[in-house]
């Protein structure tokens, strides 16, 4: 993904990287994991970039929300450093209004379709987004985090839904069943139980055959969830 660039929106300044077809009228904004630009969740969206650009082009934005303090990867595993950092610069109360306002800003910019990806942390983000009144048409998330029941009430958009083995099973099968139930056949799902929480983004370990022949599929079908008619 090319260098960083700058979104200005009256007083909302928001860096983002992007990547895919010049021109194109469709977007997609990601949200990143709690580490941020990670080469292995770059490496996902010029996958996916790619593979819609053969017959749905498209530019992919990934904002950096955190602003250039993601979470430390060598303090993974650490509750109480990852606490503090949900109460600040991951606030979703916070970072929430930020990320619709990305959207908007992506429609105003001439965009007739703007869609959202999110993974783990970034999937909790998406799934908020995707709620009444939200800038997206359509959204997708890997390896969600702290997905609940309530989060299919509450859907009001399509959703790709792509749990990984770690995700709680009552959860994924609500939001999966609620997800069918409400945009059937625009709606899509698949349980990746053969890897772990994180093998799409950051957390990702593509020297692993299993975990490559995965993260190869999940954003194959991605391509086709956002290439449908939303």
């Amino acid at each position: 993904m090319p260098a960083l660039i700058h979104v200005h929106k009256g007083s909302f300044v928001l860096r983002s990287t992007q990547t895919g077809s010049e021109g194109a009228k469709h977007a997609i904004v990601v949200i990143y994991d709690i580490f941020g630009f990670w080469e292995t969740t770059k490496r996902g969206s010029d996958i996916l970039a790619t593979r819609l650009g053969l017959n749905t082009p498209t530019q992919i934005f990934m904002p950096d929300i955190f602003r250039g303090k993601p979470f430390p990867k060598d303090k993974d595993g650490d509750k109480e450093e990852l606490s503090k950092f949900f109460a600040g610069t991951a606030k979703i109360e916070d970072r929430l209004p930020e990320v619709l306002e990305f959207g908007k800003y992506l429609k105003e910019k001439g965009f007739k379709k703007v869609s959202i990806l999110g993974y783990c942390y970034g999937g909790k983000i998406t799934l908020l987004a995707l709620q009444s009144k939200n800038p997206f048409c359509c959204g997708a998330i890997v390896h969600p985090a702290m997905i609940t029941n309530e989060d299919g009430d509450k859907l009001a958009a399509p959703l790709g839904f792509y749990p990984s083995a770690d995700e709680p099973e009552d959860a994924v099968k609500y939001i999966s069943e609620a997800n069918k139930e409400k945009f059937g056949d625009e709606s899509d799902f698949k349980l990746y139980d053969t890897v772990h929480h994180g093998w799409a983004a950051a957390r990702a370990n593509l020297r692993d055959e299993e975990n490559l022949k995965q993260f190869q599929d999940v954003y194959q079908r991605l391509a086709e969830f956002f290439a449908k008619e939303h």
